[in-house]
């Protein structure tokens, strides 16, 4: 039986599979070395002493499984979800979408500003809870073409209380029973 896991096209490997393929040297069942060849015309890195081969493509693959797409931006910092932007946060600093979002809990900001800049993206807060919440001064603006939805289906979409504090969105849903699409 022949296995390869090396294909010309983009095929999902796992890590376990990779360094079973570099390090296998023979068969249980002939004990002759088994060449692993991408495409049948090289030699596994390993099997010809190519320590550097290997190595890349350990290191490759350590990069592929730890990389994670970058989804918002403040300033020329990128972050990997939104909480991560959001407990990053200053007063009166933007934060840029990379991509789209959904995020499922709800966001809370209290004597501070925020603004994002959609960028073109689409921020969607879809939670069981309040999906904004804006108090004591705080302020919550965006700017920039795409979409700044807020749905609940639990409790009121956006809550806005105390003095001077407001939010801005492009829609606001609650689906709850007796609850507000806003409260202010």
């Amino acid at each position: 039986m022949k296995t390869s896991i090396f294909t010309q096209s983009t095929a999902r490997v796992s890590v376990p599979q990779m360094m079973s393929a570099l390090l296998m040297t023979g068969s249980k069942q002939t004990g002759k070395n088994i060449p692993l060849t991408p495409n049948k015309t090289s030699p596994c890195p390993l099997q010809r002493g190519n320590w550097r081969a290997f190595w890349a493509v350990v290191l490759f693959l350590v990069m592929a499984v730890t990389a994670q797409a970058q989804v918002c931006q403040i300033g020329s910092t990128n972050y990997t979800t939104l909480d991560a932007a959001l407990a990053a946060h200053t007063n009166g600093q933007t934060i840029r979408l990379l991509a789209n979002i959904n995020h499922n809990t709800g966001i809370a900001i209290s004597g501070k500003t925020l603004y994002f800049d959609l960028n073109g993206k689409n921020l969607t807060v879809s939670t069981t809870g309040t999906g904004l919440s804006v108090s004591s001064n705080g302020r919550v603006d965006y700017f920039g073409s795409g979409n700044f939805d807020v749905i609940s289906s639990g409790s009121d979409a956006v809550t806005v209380s105390g003095s001077n504090s407001y939010a801005y969105v492009l829609n606001a849903t609650s689906t709850a029973a007796g609850r507000a699409a806003v409260l202010a």
